[in-house]
């Protein structure tokens, strides 16, 4: 399986350019809605500090490979690195637990949401492509589907 941790970095690296208020309405706000748990208190513990960092790093990133995205942020601030090994471990944990289905479909999810967000130039687009994304949920089976929203709760209104 994919890491999620490419994935996970971009997220935070668009919302430090993006700024830090949690999405109050519409599909930003959906799209946050239906992000793990895990993600949203990583997301919320973010200080001034933390985005800057991010923003520092976003703004010269050159590397795109697990170990050396986690790398450079740990090179900038080892405590944020922490949070960030943290969250990305309480995910995959659950993700590894998984059957072969669900796993590919968290894989893709992973894998759509790092290539729109390093190749969509309007940031505008990068919340509806993933809603689309997220929307591919609707065909698994139903034991996928449950398996999932068990270890995710938040994706379950993507089966309603």
């Amino acid at each position: 399986m994919a890491s999620l941790t490419p994935a996970v970095l971009v997220f935070t690296l668009l919302s430090a350019v993006c700024g830090l208020p949690v999405p109050q309405t519409g599909e930003e706000k959906e799209f946050y809605e239906v992000l793990p748990d895990e993600i949203k208190k990583f997301y919320r513990s973010l200080t001034e500090a933390d985005l800057e960092t991010l923003e520092e790093i976003e703004d010269n990133v050159t590397v795109h490979t697990e170990e050396g995205l986690y790398n450079l942020v740990k090179s900038q601030d080892a405590k944020l690195a922490n949070k960030l090994k943290t969250m990305y471990e309480a995910i995959e944990a659950k993700v590894e637990k998984m059957s072969d289905i669900s796993k590919r479909f968290m894989s893709e999810i992973a894998d759509t949401f790092e290539t729109v967000a390093e190749t969509e130039t309007d940031p505008n687009k990068v919340v509806p492509d993933m809603m689309q994304e997220f929307r591919k949920a609707e065909n698994l089976p139903e034991s996928a589907k449950r398996e999932i929203v068990q270890a995710f709760p938040s994706f379950k209104h993507l089966f309603e």
